[in-house]
């Protein structure tokens, strides 16, 4: 029904183009409680329930939409790089009600949709994404405590995981189901406590064995040591438990343990700083057992209102889909600027480089059946410049460079990405 409206809007389309930003992102504990939110009017309400419709459309050019290698390979095989037009609606709704300070009660619950049509490529590659989120936020007795209880429910083509993307195939479909319990507590003025639980359960269609169940319990507690700087602690216990276990996938057990400061010197600079190790044990494969270093690095730099700097590095242990490696070392760094250009433009720029390091030796059967330890290096950037036609309507205008080295070539490509979005949101 869609496709001859996009194909008669493909001129204007090709004029406008953008495509969201995709970035690595890393566990962030929060340990202050909410404490309640100010109850300013806002634009659409049914008493003090608040309102969010929205609904977008992006047309994207993406020259490499299956990260293919465009080599010709020493076991006969040839990759050539597949290039498409992508146009996409996203409609979406929110509905909340903010807990006020002294109140016990507050909820929210979002559904997000995003409707994929590849102008070539067609009825193989279109796909309509889905995403719930739901909960309900309690607060304690004076303002000490704060419980949040809520879930989530998504499915969709594509993601982030750079593993999962160059081993299963970067427009996988998944369907995730998540619950959660987060608990922040006050036990005096300068010492807050959160512990937290959740459960996932992860599908993929057409790859049942990779199929995983996740438990995460953990915490974190924090002594605000002087007015800039807290001190604390964070520990998480993480079991993956796969639905038919493998010598590919290994069912694990790990924990986590950081040290970590949060400082805020001036009213310019913030950043949380945490170093730990991560322990992790397999059931099976014990030689895959490890113990290695771990970091979180988060600091941002807003020197005058219109320009903030962001920097994001860590490294951490991920378990792995290549081969019957069971795990691997993910280490980022990510550099982002947000600029003000008057009152109706932002310019958005950034810069990130993962490394994946997949830690012991496989067989590289494109090129000859060499024995080799993989290791990915991926450098991206992307610019974008946002124009506010209204408070409730923006134009963007998105380019994004992606390009994956490895030492494993079936594993290299380049990705240019082209979009332009309209959105309005309420």
């Amino acid at each position: 029904m869609l496709k001859p409206l996009f194909k008669s809007l493909i001129p204007a389309c090709l004029i406008l183009l953008i495509l969201p930003v995709s970035s690595l992102a890393f566990p962030k504990f929060d340990y202050l409680t909410k404490g309640g939110v100010s109850l300013e009017q806002g634009d659409m309400r049914i008493g003090r329930i608040q309102l969010n419709p929205g609904l977008a459309f992006s047309s994207a050019y993406e020259s490499n939409i299956f990260d293919s290698a465009d080599q010709d390979f020493a076991n006969g095989t040839v990759e050539e790089p597949t290039d498409d037009f992508i146009f996409t609606v996203k409609p979406s709704m929110g509905i909340s009600l903010d807990r006020a300070a002294g109140e016990i009660f507050g909820f929210y619950a979002k559904y997000s949709g995003r409707d994929e049509n590849f102008l070539h490529e067609g009825d193989t590659q279109d796909f309509f994404n889905h995403l719930i989120d739901a909960g309900i936020n309690l607060g304690g007795p004076g303002g000490r405590g704060d419980l949040t209880i809520g879930g989530s429910w998504r499915k969709e083509a594509g993601g982030s995981d750079r593993d999962i993307n160059s081993n299963i195939g970067n427009r996988q479909a998944t369907t995730t189901s998540t619950g959660f319990a987060e608990l922040l507590y006050s036990l005096s003025k300068i010492l807050k406590l959160q512990l937290k639980a959740e459960v996932e359960d992860q599908k993929f269609q057409g790859v049942v064995s990779q199929n995983i169940d996740e438990y995460n319990f953990g915490g974190s507690i924090f002594w605000q040591a002087t007015t800039p700087a807290a001190f604390g602690i964070k520990y998480n216990h993480k079991l993956r438990r796969y639905q038919i276990p493998s010598p590919a996938n290994d069912d694990s057990d790990s924990d986590q343990v950081f040290l970590a400061m949060r400082w805020e010197p001036t009213s310019l600079i913030s950043g949380e700083v945490a170093v730990g190790v991560d322990m992790k044990r397999f059931d099976t494969f014990t030689g895959e057992d490890s113990e290695d270093l771990v970091y979180q690095v988060d600091v941002n730099y807003t020197p005058v209102k219109r320009t903030r700097v962001s920097l994001k590095a860590s490294r951490e242990i991920l378990d792995s889909t290549f081969g019957t490696i069971q795990s691997l070392i993910l280490s980022n760094i990510t550099m982002s600027l947000a600029q003000n250009l008057g009152k109706k433009f932002t310019l958005l720029v950034e810069l990130s480089h993962d490394n994946l390091d997949y830690r012991r030796s496989s067989i590289d059967f494109a090129n000859g059946g060499a024995v080799r330890t993989r290791v990915d290096n991926t450098v991206a950037g992307s610019t974008a410049l946002v124009y506010e036609i209204q408070k409730w309507l923006d134009a963007k205008a998105r380019y994004q460079y992606e390009k994956n080295l490895s030492n494993f070539d079936d594993n290299d490509y380049l990705n240019h990405i082209g979009v332009i979005e309209i959105a309005a949101k309420y």
